[in-house]
Parts: C-alpha cells; structure tokens; sequence
C-alpha cells in the first residue's frame, strides 16, 4: 500500500502562493485565447502543435512518428471557475480534446483521432502526449488559453542573467533544472528566506509563522515588470484560506493531465481546509529600470503570517 509523503513546510507555502498567484493573474486577464486556426501576424496557426523528436521520454521516436506535440506558448490554463474581473472578458478556454487531422479526439479521457489510443493534455508544458506515437506531419490543433505570467519557486543562485528566445517567445535560463526546463517572461519566482522559530498563540493555542517570501519578478519590457509589482503590493492585508494538499486528491497525473477534475483554491479549501494566510506586509526592496541583457527586474518582498493549530 502506497504511503502519501506529508509536504513540509516550505512546499505547504509554495503550493498555495503559486495556486493563488495563478488564479489572481488569470482572474486581472493575464491570459490569452487561441481558437482554433488561429493566426499570428505572421500567419502561424497559433493553436497548432508541433511535433518534439528529441524528448528524453521517448527516446524510441523517430524523425517521422512521435509521442510529444508541443504547442507555441507553454502554461496552458487549467482552472475552471475563475470569477474574471471587467466586463466584457472573455473566460478561459480550458482544453478537453485535440484536433487530430481534422477530427475532434472528444471530451477527456481523450482519443487519438479515429482509432483507441490515448492522449494526455499537458497543461503546464503546453503540448499533448499520445499514447502511441503519431506521424510528425500530423495537423494537431489544441484550442486553449495560456497564463502570460509564468509562477514558481526558485533559489537565488539559479537564475542567470542570460535571456533566449525558444519557439518564437522570450524565455529566461534557469540553471540547475532538467534540459528543456524554462519559463516564459514575464516571471514571478519565488524564494523563502530565513524565517523565525513559530510563536504560541496566547488564546486558544495554536502557532503563528511568520514566513518572508521574496518574489523576483521578471519581464521583457518595463510596463510588465511594474504591472507585476503593482499586482503584488495590492496584495497587502488580503487573506486566503489554504489548501491542505496532504489530504486533497492529486490534481494531475505524471504526464501533467487531470486527474480530478480541477476546482478553484478557494472550492478546494472548503472541502480540504488549511490554516488562514494573511498578507501582513508587501513592499517593494530593488527595482530595476535598467535593461540588462534585455528584461528587466525587480524584488519584492512578501511578509505573510500564518495560523494554525497543529504543526505546520
């Protein structure tokens, strides 16, 4: 029998930033729909996939049938349920089938066009994952919105000053990830110091943490990077209700498809509920208005305090 691994405390914190910093960005608009067939400046059909031949995964495929279609943006959105802010704005376009040369694989578990193999929807790297590997000429076409802001954890020393351009878009290099790891500008990483031993609570019992999260913020152009800053420092005072991810179901599988159907953080804590988080604090500490090998940068820091009444 399989023993579920407790997270600790830093994977706790992570886990829920990122899933609210997710939906709060989809919810300002910052994401893109891509209807099928449709196209770029450049005449690109922007919900086409094309094929990867060299996955590490699949070392077995061939330069004319692959397992691995990628799409042109990667962290493709996989909320449903998000309440978007402004009238007139579009939802999210969530995918729930390919288009395989034509024909409509259906609603998940997804099919390979006209015949029973399957097909996994990663959202998070943006490509599909057949079951049984596909002519790369192949017209695949994935209908689906991406998130513009790129969220996740990171250590200081693993950011580089060295910008890429991959499939069209500006990334950032990452060191001390598997080959191929890279996330999109703009980008918040996020990265906990130091913290404090807990404290008691005087009534009722319980801890209060009081973790600093350090948010390095990431983006090719100027206007970007101060939207993002504005977007966390409107987070002072706010409060969220965790997940307790111990006990909520995976949410996707190992190809980074669903496993359940996906809910809101705030549908999840009501059924899964963790301690209260409270944003006591965000203030901005290096901003920088100076290019540097063409993005630019700012750090803000995050002081978040933390109720609960058990060990977090």
């Amino acid at each position: 029998m399989a023993i579920q691994k407790k997270r600790g405390y830093r994977n706790k914190i992570y886990s829920n930033l990122k899933a609210y910093l997710d939906e709060k960005l989809v919810a300002r608009g910052w994401f893109d729909n891509v209807a099928s067939g449709e196209t770029d400046w450049n005449s690109n059909n922007l919900s086409r996939l094309f094929p990867v031949q060299n996955d590490p995964n699949y070392p077995i495929d061939t330069g004319t049938s692959v397992h691995v279609f990628q799409g042109y943006r990667r962290n493709w959105v996989s909320e449903s349920g998000i309440t978007i802010i402004g009238s007139g704005v579009s939802s999210p376009t969530i995918p729930r089938a390919a288009i395989v040369g034509g024909v409509s694989s259906g609603s998940a578990p997804f099919s390979q066009g006209n015949n029973t193999s399957g097909v996994a929807i990663d959202f998070r790297n943006g490509r599909v994952i057949f079951e049984k590997p596909v002519l790369a000429s192949t017209t695949i076409e994935v209908p689906h919105s991406y998130k513009e802001v790129w969220v996740d954890t990171i250590a200081r020393d693993m950011i580089t000053t060295q910008a890429t351009t991959v499939d069209n878009t500006k990334h950032i290099i990452i060191n001390n990830v598997p080959s191929g790891e890279v996330g999109q500008l703009p980008m918040i990483l996020m990265e906990i110091g130091d913290n404090p031993a807990p404290r008691g609570r005087q009534l009722g019992g319980g801890l209060i943490f009081d973790p600093i999260v350090f948010c390095h913020v990431i983006a090719e152009n100027r206007y970007d990077k101060d939207e993002l800053i504005d977007f966390l420092q409107y987070l002072t005072h706010q409060s969220v209700r965790m997940v307790d991810f111990d006990l909520a179901p995976a949410l996707f599988t190992y190809e980074g498809d669903f496993a359940t159907t996906w809910e809101t953080l705030s549908s999840l804590a009501t059924n899964y509920q963790g301690p209260l988080m409270w944003f006591k604090g965000v203030s901005l500490v290096d901003n920088n208005d100076i290019a540097e090998d063409g993005y630019y940068t700012a750090l803000v820091k995050m002081e978040v305090e933390i109720h609960t009444n058990e060990v977090f």
